[in-house]
């Protein structure tokens, strides 16, 4: 049972606005207890998050994104409650959207929502995006989930310039991993993009980027940088944090950088299957490219098995007269004295902009140190992390 949300307003336009929903729940014991759930909007900061959503609050979430200049909008709850709020978002000029969920956001409901995204949007932040058993019974797809989101990501007219897709089943359908690829190569401002925890493996990766190994066009002019000849898409950041990527996506990658369509600032390839080859192909792919590799400051790719040859590969680029690369986090690599004598060789060069470099967790010896050691005195390093 609900009672009705209770409105609490400050004596100032300034102060917050609270909304108390207070639940009847059984406690462990059996016993009847009550749960209060406080939604804070504060108009100040022109900030709304709202927790534990249900239908009985369509009215009070109403009056909250009419009393405020929204800007935030964050959401804990079922996917079964996307579907009913969706119209009110459409009214509002919100421009940052979090869907946090314990359990599925499932279609139709995430898929009517992503279609009714209000052009002011820039940030959607989505979490444990997947198919109920009821919605794969009923032969949905994670395509038909995510094909109104792709079509809004390159909407000439839209806003979003971050998007997260944490937690996801996006590996389990190539269709739409695809759908998203070609999406991503088309958006005019998406320039932030988080695919953490979403199984994409080799196959998914490859499928992401096919648009920029493939397409007869050029990437979106907005996003792009470089001449109109060879012109890329530049993403701020991109992170595929365990995705179970192996050597066969970070080729792709590589080749998708290498192609000249494709640039990153900051590139998060942490805790991977990504081994020599991979490692080899990113390194080569960002020499090819002027535009990636001037492009990149920063490189993530810990928990890894780049090893030796991986990391004497990554030293040529680093080498480079045209690379920009400030930090690079290889812990936890299986690189030896042999991967740390190329390093250091590369860091010692005059040319090389690297700052920072963890190598934490590796198998370095005393031979490996000491090279370092020798390095440092012509590097521009000032932050060296070895345990």
């Amino acid at each position: 049972m609900s009672r009705e949300l209770e409105a609490k307003e400050g004596a100032q336009p300034t102060q917050p606005l609270q909304f108390r929903r207070e639940q009847l729940v059984s406690a462990t014991d059996g016993s009847p207890a009550v749960r209060t759930t406080t939604t804070t909007a504060h108009s100040e900061r022109h900030e709304i998050t709202v927790r534990n959503l249900s239908l009985a609050d369509d009215a009070n979430l109403a009056q909250l994104i009419a009393r405020c200049s929204t800007r935030g909008f964050d959401v804990t709850g079922g996917g079964e409650y996307l579907r009913d709020w969706a119209d009110l978002l459409l009214k509002s000029q919100v421009r940052s959207l979090s869907l946090h969920s314990d359990e599925l956001i499932a279609a139709p409901g995430f898929a009517q929502l992503c279609a009714g995204l209000p052009s002011s949007l820039q940030e959607l932040r989505v979490s444990g995006l997947a198919l109920s058993s009821g919605a794969k019974a009923a032969g949905n797809s994670v395509t038909e989930l995510l094909l109104p989101l792709c079509n809004r990501i390159a909407d000439p007219s839209s806003s979003l310039q971050v998007l997260q897709l944490d937690h996801s089943e996006l590996g389990a359908d190539e269709s739409a991993v695809q759908a998203l690829g070609h999406s991503l190569f088309c958006s005019p401002l998406l320039s932030l993009l988080e695919l953490r925890h979403s199984s994409l493996g080799d196959a998914g990766v490859k499928s992401l980027f096919g648009a920029f190994l493939n397409s007869t066009k050029k990437p979106f002019e907005a996003g792009a940088v470089g001449g109109s000849s060879e012109a890329a898409r530049c993403f701020s950041a991109l992170n595929l944090h365990d995705n179970e990527i192996g050597d066969e996506g970070a080729s792709a990658l590589g080749l998708a950088l290498g192609s000249g369509r494709l640039a990153i600032n900051e590139l998060t390839l942490r805790g991977n299957l990504i081994g020599s080859v991979g490692a080899s192909s990113l390194a080569d792919g960002l020499i090819q490219s002027e535009n990636a590799l001037a492009a990149l400051t920063e490189l993530s790719l810990a928990s890894n098995q780049i090893g030796d040859v991986g990391a004497s590969a990554l030293s040529l680029a680093l080498a480079n007269p045209g690379c920009a690369l400030s930090k690079l986090d290889l812990e936890n690599n299986s690189i030896s004295d042999a991967g740390v004598a190329s390093l250091s060789s590369a860091i010692a060069n005059d040319i090389c902009t690297l700052a920072d470099l963890n190598l934490a967790s590796n198998a370095i010896g005393d031979v490996g140190g000491c090279a370092l050691g020798h390095a440092l005195k012509f590097s521009k390093l000032r932050e060296l992390t070895l345990s």
